[in-house]
């Protein structure tokens, strides 16, 4: 393991990606790089072990706690990290080729479409390996990073045709170990290019040639492809022995009439239905019900069966009211128990007016003088008439001799000289000194006080 300091002048982004830390009992490490990025340029890999953070040992940090230590530096962080010594081997001298190239075959296989490889004549089982220009870095430096690989595969974004890990666990344990993942499939073989051995050097001795590839045996083959019942048996409605089937919900009825007060019912009934393996009984005639039914008031009922106890009308659209146990429509309803209007005697079926501790029709409750439906105005009642506002004030309103204004009711007001007067009106027309419950003299019909008796107005 070499270990060695890199500084990274600020500002961020510093171009690198962590993985690990304390909380994941994994210690942390560099999982990506910004191409191009101050780390990359700074000479930091993929896979290099994290540590110290600014001359902080990184062994002691939680993931976040290392986040936040990078995102405090500021201007320049400074890393200390680790690196595996990759194994090199000892280079040789390459061979001359052969005359013959090597051969390679395209036939349709399961097996080819796993692991691409070249077909062509093996190499000598003495041979050691050979390498030209400069040894390759092992992607995987030792068994932890090779565990710590696996363990944050999952991780990486995937594809929404992808499969998890847990789920191909799972493909493996039910036999199924053959539906491979679209995506994994393609870097697969994309990242795994094909290595061509030198060829052997031309011998006296002749080597048998190595056998093409062999036509996939029924065993190798995908589990669709032999079993014809595979795809009836793993069909999204069927079940298996591990995976749990969720049952579908109940299709909801089209909508009805926003005036139905009783709605058809969709699935089930109150205290048991299709749900719980019950049949509906007609909470009426006591019978099972086949077929459609009403649900109202927590009971199940034949369509025809809902109807109204006075008229025998089926109530299935159009509403009901339920009055001490008994369902009647609108029409009886209203027949029955409506409120009578206090000036015709009539039911009131629409709308209704209240009024002096009574229920009137809108249209019976008028002004005695215009006749105008009084509805939520204001009134005044007078000889047992009502009379609008208007009406009554043009009528019987009282004004003040004085001011010439009205007299509201709750005013104070007097009578004098057949006048009526607000309590604060009534004055001297000289002095203006207040005469009310005084001794006062008259004169052209204003009023005057004893000092101002004889004098002139």
């Amino acid at each position: 393991m070499d270990s060695f300091k890199v500084v990274l002048e600020g500002p961020a982004p510093w171009g690198f990606r962590l993985q690990g830390g304390k909380d994941f009992n994994v210690p942390l490490s560099i999982s990506r790089l910004t191409p191009g990025g101050k780390a990359a340029q700074a000479g930091v890999a993929v896979g290099d072990w994290v540590l110290s953070i600014d001359g902080e040992n990184a062994g002691s940090l939680t993931h976040i706690e290392a986040q936040n230590k990078i995102r405090a530096c500021g201007e320049r962080l400074s890393l200390g990290l680790s690196r595996a010594q990759p194994v090199q081997s000892k280079p040789q001298k390459a061979s001359a080729p052969a005359a013959d190239p090597p051969r390679y075959t395209f036939a349709p296989s399961v097996s080819l479409n796993k692991t691409a490889r070249p077909f062509g004549a093996p190499p000598p089982a003495d041979s050691a390996p050979q390498q030209n220009g400069q040894p390759l870095r092992p992607l995987v430096p030792d068994a932890s990073k090779q565990r710590l690989m696996e363990n944050t595969e999952d991780w990486r974004p995937r594809p929404g045709t992808g499969q998890s890990r847990s789920f191909r666990i799972l493909a493996h344990l039910t036999g199924t170990e053959f539906m491979q993942d679209p995506d994994e499939e393609h870097l697969k073989k994309s990242s795994q290019v094909p290595r061509t051995e030198a060829p052997a050097p031309a011998s006296s001795t002749p080597q048998e040639p190595w056998p093409g590839p062999t036509a996939p045996s029924p065993t190798s083959r995908p589990p669709w492809a032999v079993d014809p019942a595979f795809a009836e048996r793993y069909a999204p409605d069927k079940t298996s022995t591990v995976l749990t089937r969720h049952s579908q919900p109940a299709t909801p009825t089209p909508l009805q009439s926003r005036t139905s007060i009783v709605q058809a019912a969709a699935g089930g009934v109150p205290g048991g239905g299709s749900n719980n393996g019950k049949t509906p009984v007609c909470h009426q005639c006591h019978k099972v019900i086949r077929g459609r039914y009403l649900v109202a008031l927590g009971h199940a009922y034949h369509p025809e069966e809902f109807v109204c106890s006075q008229c025998g009308k089926v109530l299935e659209e159009g509403g009901f009211f339920e009055e001490k146990g008994a369902i009647f429509c609108p029409p009886c309803y209203d027949v029955r128990y409506a409120p009578s209007c206090a000036k015709c005697k009539k039911k009131i079926t629409g709308e209704i007016m209240h009024a002096l501790k009574m229920t009137w029709h809108v249209h019976c409750f008028t002004c005695a003088a215009c006749k105008t439906p009084i509805r939520n105005r204001a009134f005044y009642m007078e000889e047992g008439v009502p009379y609008c506002e208007r009406d009554y004030e043009k009528m019987f309103g009282t004004k003040c001799h004085g001011c010439d204004f009205k007299i509201d009711a709750g005013d104070r007001f007097l009578e004098a000289l057949g006048f009526s007067w607000h309590d604060t009106c009534f004055v001297c027309a000289i002095c203006q000194i207040n005469l009310e419950g005084k001794t006062f003299y008259s004169k052209k019909d204003r009023p005057l006080c004893k000092s101002h008796a004889f004098s002139h107005v």
